[in-house]
């Protein structure tokens, strides 16, 4: 049958409970650690405050450290938007370059301009053989004032009655 403690008869003594073979009372630790019974630990008066004071001062840096890899990744967040503009705008010189050499004698090179609200592409074309080398640079300006700028090569070329763009590469960022 079950005595007081919820155990069965013989293992419930009258003082408390009982672990094993050695009964305790309700005034003993159940680790047997008499200090632990203290009400004033190992930190005494001044611990609690010190300890308050540590536990900030953890949970501060850590959300320094924190906020420093957040700001880190939106500033590569940004130059690689700037970047894939840059590439945009390069190409768009690039077909600049394109539409204004199909139609031009074989003279000599020249180069097309045009600005656009996130940057400028610019166009170059110069005779080579029975087509044309074309170059297009797309620069950005970054918030911090940077210039991120790419470049875009590709040789245009008479087939069969028509003009075709050839060879298309991206040459180093800059």
């Amino acid at each position: 049958m079950n005595g007081k403690c919820g155990m069965p008869s013989a293992e419930c003594g009258t003082k408390g409970w009982r672990i094993g073979t050695r009964a305790l009372s309700r005034s003993d630790s159940l680790f047997g650690h008499s200090a632990l019974r203290t009400s004033h630990s190992a930190f005494g008066r001044g611990g609690a405050i010190v300890m308050v004071l540590v536990l900030t001062f953890v949970l501060l840096a850590a959300a320094l450290t924190t906020l420093s890899v957040v700001a880190a990744s939106a500033a590569a967040v940004e130059r690689g938007y700037r970047s894939s503009q840059a590439l945009a705008l390069a190409e768009a010189g690039l077909a600049l370059a394109q539409a204004q050499a199909e139609p031009a004698s074989r003279a000599s090179a020249s180069r097309v301009e045009h600005r656009f609200d996130d940057g400028t592409a610019v166009g170059n074309y110069v005779p080579r053989g029975g087509g044309w080398d074309l170059e297009g640079v797309g620069s950005v300006r970054t918030p911090a004032g940077a210039t991120i700028e790419r470049r875009v090569r590709a040789d245009l070329e008479r087939r069969n009655g028509r003009w075709v763009v050839l060879n298309w590469r991206e040459e180093g960022a800059r």
